[in-house]
């Protein structure tokens, strides 16, 4: 792979079993923080990174290199020696006024600032995992990140709905007076029914946005997007990095998504390629996991009922089909 061509992953993960991330995180709270943004279903660990670290090696071994970002921790049981993974501690990326943070908002605008990280990457949380053979040219095609774009409505919901709307308001902002991009939005990737729907979207909203059918997985993403955002709407990301908490205030690095979208910036990839689950869902996720029938799949931990019980499920079936040990463990 040329130098120009490379992929970084990163991995964003927190032990909030760790007492000492407790203990700070509670001095840091108090009474304060109370909208659903911030539970504890946020900063769970239920064992999934050591999985999503052997399903990289097991099936997308191409990586150039990969970045585990962290707040003064490490997995008792991750290699120290290999040098093709490398723990990234959020002083070395996140303004020291900002700090200690609890906000994954904030983590999440400064991933471009780890030394080393390549121009083209992609970021994971802890809770995806690959879930079958992946090659490059899925997450990048002529320095485009893949992605796939078709318009929804945006129904609040819930409080995360606070920060979709934040983002859109600021791509609206943008629009005004443009004239959008059709490129990469009318694609075989996603049949025609969903391209009509699209057009409607635009001529409806008179040039306007509502919403995106959004994915939670891996995201391809480029240093260059990074900052293109951050110069477009530096008052507003400056704002969430310094937010210790998500706030209803937050915006999402879903926005450096959105521009990219409305400028025709990517490379169109079929809305199949992944699939979301909850534990909720744990006969249907095992039979995924059983006939890998998407690439990437997320594993979301919200509102899960009998949650020792369905973890523990999940963690067989992983170690049943990611039984051997990756490089990255001692």
């Amino acid at each position: 792979m040329d130098c120009l061509d490379k992929i970084d992953f990163v991995i964003s993960w927190v032990d909030s079993a760790d007492p000492e991330w407790q203990q700070k995180k509670q001095a840091y709270s108090g009474k304060k923080v109370v909208n659903s943004s911030n539970g504890d279903e946020r900063f769970r660990d239920y064992g999934t990174l050591r999985y999503l670290l052997r399903s990289i090696e097991r099936y997308a071994n191409w990586v150039n290199h990969i970045y585990l970002v962290t707040d003064h921790q490490r997995p008792s049981w991750l290699s120290t020696t290999n040098s093709r993974l490398t723990v990234i501690d959020h002083q070395e990326i996140i303004p020291s006024t900002a700090l200690p943070t609890f906000n994954s908002n904030a983590i999440d605008f400064c991933l471009d600032q780890i030394p080393g990280l390549s121009e083209q990457f992609v970021y994971f949380n802890d809770d995806c995992l690959i879930n079958k053979d992946v090659s490059p040219t899925d997450f990048f095609k002529d320095g485009l990140p893949c992605d796939f774009r078709i318009y929804s409505r945006l129904i609040p919901n819930s409080d995360f709905d606070f920060l979709l709307f934040n983002n859109i308001l600021c791509i609206n902002q943008w629009l005004k007076g443009r004239r959008q991009s059709f490129s990469g939005m009318l694609s075989r990737n996603y049949r025609l029914r969903g391209n009509i729907k699209n057009l409607i979207q635009i001529v409806r909203n008179g040039a306007r946005v509502s919403n995106y059918v959004l994915y939670h997985n891996a995201y391809s993403f480029t240093k260059s997007e990074y900052r293109a955002a951050r110069e477009m709407w530096q008052q507003r990301i400056t704002q969430t990095v310094n937010h210790r908490f998500r706030t209803r205030d937050d915006v999402t690095i879903y926005l450096l998504r959105y521009f990219r979208l409305e400028k025709g910036a990517f490379a169109p990839r079929s809305p199949k390629f992944d699939a979301y689950y909850t534990l909720n869902q744990t006969h249907a996720l095992i039979n995924e996991l059983a006939h890998s029938k998407h690439h990437l799949v997320c594993v979301n931990d919200a509102d899960t009922t009998d949650y020792a019980q369905k973890k523990t499920e999940l963690v067989r079936a992983l170690d049943e089909k990611f039984a051997q040990h990756s490089d990255f463990e001692r």
